[in-house]
């Protein structure tokens, strides 16, 4: 995997479209109006999670409208379906416990890294829908969209990943394939694909189901703010005489702001659908170009058209094929923006470099240099930077209008106080925030000191850095080494020996600091001592003053 990461894990905002079966009447087909209906967006709360859709039982529906005697097979393709595509996402599942492991092991493996804290929860539920049911195609191509914008935190490269399950019903006799792709350009384009091919034999006639989708095109917007985005969609089913099929094609184009915010959103789509019995199918194929300004609002719909369509297609066959068209297309590209957009506004395209002051002196001046660069192919770029103190005393500039720039912050004139710093850059690349922190430690400490046999010695040059104390006793030596996690506490480990013995352990301390500048270091550990063949442990707390210093030499 050339400079690719394993895929960052994020949990996506579900959405649909709510639509009636009839909102397109009399202007798609007609060629009229706006359709304002495509306002109608919605957040849905999350679905049941071990219950993904399945494309196959929604063609199954879909057949039985001609040929009644496929209905019960919607369920046994449904439950197939689940099953396999549970065996393609769960060994390719990221458990969020090891997370300091699980890049090192995926890039290394031969599994596809979907990188779902919950994999499950992307795979939209539909339920039973009433017949003709256009929002079961909205659904579907949502699932693709979603799945896609998984791919926004890898960086540019040339990564390609495949994966398939088969699941067999012995019961029922479904037998399901669900295949995922993923690929990463060395543009940074991206692209998700999924299919599920679902097949039954019911009276002696064979019954097939596909569903094919694929969602490419870039995760973060160019120099111009600038996101394209191409959905692809195929519904097709057969039992017998009969058969159904829906292609679906959208050309999506985003255009950012300077704030990180979507200016316009335009789609091109097309699709065509064929159903009825072979030989004698109805088809109509029909397209419309859909813009709105902000997201999802101020709709404008042009460039309407029937591309083609059967002698046989009635009006009403018409308005139902270009409905349920527009929905999955409409399903689908809302599908791709939500995501997309929650990943290019929370740091998934563009990341701010500087660093923290850290511990620095009372009312000292700090420069910090900062730039905003690109995730995907590591170049800086030009961005607002808003910086926001919280604490004492205060920042120069708060506000850098283009980077790359430098910050002055000034520390107060008391010890053990701290700051943060919070910076926040935007541009139509996207959006990045970071904390920076600086403390004035307080003074530099020294310890000396006997607690119980063992003597301790060492210096601390501060609090917030790690620091050793040795210790000395009748028959044997240790080290200390502590680890701070704040200026309070941290952890700490012990390596010593005692008369041919070893000595080996950790745990945690704590600092307690007076209003004088003096305090207390305190620890507790678990030491085993090994004295082969036998060995023993015990806890042990120690306590030794710390004394201020300064003009300490520090490695």
């Amino acid at each position: 995997m050339n400079n690719a990461k394993v895929i960052v894990p994020v949990l996506a905002v579900l959405v649909c479209v709510s639509l009636s079966c009839t909102f397109l009447k009399e202007r798609f087909v007609d060629g009229g109006g706006q359709a304002k209906e495509f306002n109608r967006v919605a957040k849905l709360p999350r679905p049941d999670v071990k219950t993904p859709p399945s494309p196959g039982a929604l063609v199954i529906r879909r057949l039985a409208e001609m040929d009644t005697s496929v209905a019960p097979l919607a369920e046994q393709f449904e439950s197939s379906e689940r099953r396999a595509i549970q065996k393609v996402v769960d060994p390719n599942s990221l458990n969020s416990d090891i997370a300091d492991r699980k890049e090192k092991a995926l890039s290394q493996s031969g599994k596809l890294p979907l990188a779902f804290a919950n994999p499950s929860s992307m795979l939209l539920q539909t339920g039973p829908p009433a017949l003709p049911g256009i929002n079961d195609g909205a659904f579907v191509g949502m699932l693709t969209g979603s799945l896609k914008s998984m791919l926004a935190g890898v960086q540019a490269g040339d990564y390609h990943k495949r994966d398939n399950s088969t699941e067999v019903d012995k019961e029922t006799g479904v037998t399901s394939v669900v295949s995922v792709e993923l690929d990463v350009g060395e543009d940074g384009s991206t692209a998700f694909g999924v299919g599920i091919n679902s097949e039954s034999i019911k009276n002696g006639v064979k019954v097939t189901t596909e569903m094919q989708a694929k969602i490419d095109g870039q995760d973060c917007p160019n120099a111009e703010g600038q996101l394209p985005i191409t959905v692809k969609m195929h519904l097709s089913g057969q039992t017998g005489d009969y058969a159904y099929t829906q292609d679906i094609t959208a050309f999506v184009r985003i255009v950012v702001d300077d704030n990180a915010d979507i200016a316009t959103i335009s789609l091109d789509t097309t699709n065509g659908t064929s159903r009825g019995k072979i030989g004698q199918q109805s088809y109509g194929e029909f397209g419309a170009t859909i813009s709105y300004v902000k997201e999802f609002a101020n709709d404008t719909v042009s460039n309407v058209r029937t591309i083609q369509q059967t002698d046989n297609l009635t009006q009403k066959d018409a308005t139902e094929m270009s409905d349920a068209g527009y929905a999955t297309a409409i399903g689908a590209v809302v599908g791709a923006v939500q995501p997309a957009k929650r990943g290019w506004q929370n740091g998934g395209c563009i990341k701010i470099e500087a660093n923290s002051p850290g511990t620095v002196e009372i009312s000292s001046k700090t420069s910090i240099p900062v730039k905003v660069i690109h995730k995907k192919d590591g170049s800086e770029i030009t961005a607002k930077l808003d910086g926001v103190l919280s604490g004492e005393t205060s920042i120069d500039p708060t506000l850098i209008p283009k980077t790359a720039g430098t910050l002055t912050y000034v520390a107060p004139g008391e010890i053990r106080k701290s700051a943060t710093i919070k910076l926040t850059a935007t541009s139509r690349r996207g959006k990045a925030t970071l904390d920076l922190t600086a403390s004035t430690g307080g003074q530099q400490y020294t310890v000396s000191d006997k607690n119980g046999p063992v003597t301790f010695s060492g210096q601390i040059c501060s609090l917030d850095k790690a620091f050793v104390i040795d210790g000395k006793f009748a028959n044997g030596s240790e080290t200390q080494s502590f680890t701070p996690s704040s200026s309070t506490g941290g952890t700490v480990k012990e390596q010593g020996n005692s008369g041919g013995c070893t000595n080996s352990g950790g745990g945690s301390y704590t600092v307690t600091l007076n209003e004088q500048g003096s305090g207390e270091l305190q620890w507790t550990e678990s030491i085993k001592s090994s004295c082969p063949p036998y060995s023993v442990t015990n806890t042990v707390t120690f306590k030794v003053p710390l004394k201020p210093a300064s003009g300490l030499t520090c490695p």
